[in-house]
């Protein structure tokens, strides 16, 4: 009877070790296949970053290179991209893919590349343009543009509570407050920048410098007095919080100098920022509201934010236009004089263009269905619907002298020679993200950024 105690207690110490070895050897097996997993969707990242560079290199595309700026890159490379890594191609409309067999690509069969956007950095604000040069230049035409346009940025309502309550400094910013740190970061001299709220005037303030300011928490620097190099220096500037650096990193390019948009690309946000920027009137309401505890700023903003909403919205349907004529990889737009009519007045643009698509303004009605109570919306009233516009509204941004519309075709333009590339590539259970800012300089093509995570 012992014996067999002492056999039975022998076995359930060898199965607790044998259980406790096998849960230990599932768990480094475990992390192996991750770490393995995790090199290759890393490496599936910087094939796709390879890729994209060989894809903006004008010598490997030979004498096609100059139908190539004809078309939206961020479309032909992510074509290329499937060739070589997927084996098949992804037709730009219907979700359609044609499979390529016999054709092993770069031999990558485990993974894919989930994600790849391919922006040009003029897509966004460029921060750039708050560098004048020199001090006499504290006014500078990009300065006073750029000031302008992160303005109208951060009187949006939807970023007004981070003004409206105490940051972890202990301090409440204003709007021209941050902007003007943003300023003494690049400007060359050690003169704090003062914004007057009431006109949104620049001028050198008196007293403490730029630099003062900076020294009073535990980590003590000086500002750079340059330009910026990466879009990470925000955290630097006194004032941007994680909270603020969300809002600003992807509507803002550091590398971008000319304060001009990408018609193509520019998000609506970025779109009602350079209209109300131009916009005497707009600006007046914006600079007087902005900030104050009413109804006013949201209204004033919410109204263009719209109206950008119905410039994205016509611009789709632009695109949409040259992609079922054929022009699969298409831009919306190859001049800015192509945008204009889009600009100044987009529901007359999609009126005449699903009028023409579905044979008059009859088959509009039936496309954006009944109206309210059972009466049938007008085919404008139901476009305006889809962005939250009412008719007044639109009437009263498109009439004459409220927008100076040439103001913002000089803010605008097509191109450029500067892109954000965001690529994530998985494999299994990992995921690498991999952000890059690729130039093209001259016959070569270079890295400016480059951020794994």
């Amino acid at each position: 009877g012992i014996a067999l105690l002492m056999v039975i207690s022998a076995i359930a110490v060898l199965a607790l070790v044998l259980i406790d070895f096998s849960n230990n050897a599932r768990t480094h097996m475990n992390a192996g296949v991750n770490m393995r997993d995790e090199m290759r969707a890393s490496n599936m990242a910087d094939t796709a970053l390879v890729m994209t560079r060989a894809c903006m290199d004008d010598k490997a595309w030979g004498p096609v290179a100059q139908l190539r700026s004809k078309v939206d890159l961020e479309k032909l490379c992510g074509l290329l991209l499937n060739v070589f890594i997927k084996n098949r191609i992804d037709l730009p409309v219907g979700g359609l893919s044609v499979e390529l067999e016999g054709i092993e690509g770069l031999g990558i069969s485990k993974g894919e590349v989930e994600e790849i956007e391919l922006k040009p950095e003029s897509a966004y604000i460029g921060l750039a343009g708050l560098w004048c040069g020199s001090r006499a230049q504290i006014t500078c035409n990009t300065r006073t543009t750029v000031v302008a346009q992160l303005r109208s940025l951060l009187c949006d309502p939807a970023i007004a509570p981070w003004f409206e309550t105490e940051r972890a400094d202990g301090k409440k910013y204003t709007r021209a407050e941050l902007i003007g740190n943003l300023i003494d970061w690049v400007d060359s001299d050690d003169n704090r920048i003062n914004i007057d709220e009431a006109n949104w005037s620049l001028a050198e303030g008196a007293g403490e410098g730029e630099d003062a300011y900076l020294r009073d928490g535990e980590t003590r620097y000086r500002s750079k007095d340059a330009p910026f190099d990466t879009v990470e220096e925000l955290r630097l500037i006194r004032g941007i919080d994680d909270e603020m650096f969300d809002y600003l990193s992807t509507k803002v390019s550091v590398y971008e100098s000319q304060p001009k948009i990408d018609i193509n690309t520019a998000g609506a946000d970025v779109i009602a920022s350079v209209i109300r920027a131009n916009s005497e009137f707009f600006s007046r309401m914006e600079i007087s509201a902005c900030g104050e505890d009413s109804t006013a700023p949201d209204n004033v903003a919410n109204m263009i934010n719209a109206y950008a909403r119905l410039v994205v919205m016509a611009r789709n349907q632009r695109l949409m236009q040259k992609v079922f004529s054929g022009g699969f990889l298409s831009n919306a737009f190859n001049s800015p004089q192509e945008f204009q009519q889009i600009l100044q007045n987009p529901l007359q643009f999609m009126i005449q263009l699903q009028g023409n698509a579905a044979g008059g303004l009859g088959g509009l009605a039936g496309a954006f269905g009944g109206g309210l109570g059972g009466n049938a919306m007008s085919p404008e009233m139901a476009i305006l619907a889809q962005v939250g516009l009412l008719p007044q509204m639109y009437q009263g941004i498109t009439q004459q002298g409220v927008v100076n519309w040439q103001g913002v075709m000089r803010s605008v333009t097509v191109g450029s020679q500067i892109f954000r590339l965001k690529v994530k590539g998985r494999v299994g259970n990992m995921t690498r993200t991999m952000v890059a800012v690729l130039k093209r300089d001259g016959q070569t093509v270079r890295t400016l950024y480059y951020r794994e995570e």
